[in-house]
Order: structure tokens, then sequence, then C-alpha cells
């Protein structure tokens, strides 16, 4: 199994650091879009999820939201007068959030699992 994740990272590794030195940033977030999709797709079967096609939904709604989000939100406008664009400010809380919450659960394990493993909806939105 190491051996297998070796050779994974030996291949994926130059890709990446190709894809980021190289690609225009449409293809790039293009490329990000679809490793998310698959991250997904991976995410959808490790969460609880067995019918194909609730799997492939879950993958095409997190690949379609990256698009949404890659074509919503201009990349020129990143940072305008030397401060961070409100809806980029908006997205990083969230996130910030998100990682507080999941440092709680996984503080508060075993006493709390239950509210989130019965729940494949629940499940579902931690991949994202």
């Amino acid at each position: 199994m190491l051996k297998q994740r070796i050779i994974t990272a030996l291949i994926l590794a130059p890709l990446a650091l190709f894809a980021i030195l190289y690609l225009p940033l449409f293809s790039f977030q293009i490329m990000i879009a679809i490793v998310m999709g698959l991250g997904a797709l991976e995410w959808s079967s490790m969460s609880g999820m067995t019918r194909t096609f609730t799997k492939s939904a879950y993958a095409v709604l997190v690949v379609s939201i990256c698009l949404i989000l890659s074509i919503m939100l201009p990349t020129d406008l990143i940072w305008y007068q030397g401060q961070l664009n409100s809806l980029y400010t908006c997205i990083l809380l969230i996130a910030a959030i998100w990682w507080i919450v999941s440092l709680a659960m996984i503080i508060a394990y075993p006493r709390y699992s239950s509210v989130w493993y019965t729940s494949k909806i629940l499940r579902g939105i931690f991949g994202f």
C-alpha cells in the first residue's frame, strides 16, 4: 500500500507543480474543480452513500460549485486598493469557522458523534 502511494505521489507531484507554475489561471481553476470532483466522489463512498447516482450527483454538485465560484469571483479583484475583496473575506471566514467546528468535533468525538453519524446529509456537507 505504501509503495502504491509513493508511486502515485511521484507521478502527481510533477503534474501539480507544472499546473501551478504554467497553466493559465482559468485552466488551473478548471483542473482544481476536477480534482475536487474526484475527491468528492471518494468522500461520497466514505460518507456512506451507496447508490452510484447519489455519488455522481454529489461529485457533480461539488464541481459545479467550484466552477460557479471561479466564474463568479473576479480573480483580478482579489486585492483591491490594498484590501482583500469582501467576497473572498466571507469565504475565508466561513472556512475558518468550519475548521473551528471541525476541531470541536474532534475534541468531543466519542460523545457527540451520534449527531452526525446517522445523517448522510451532514456527512455530505463535511465533504465540502
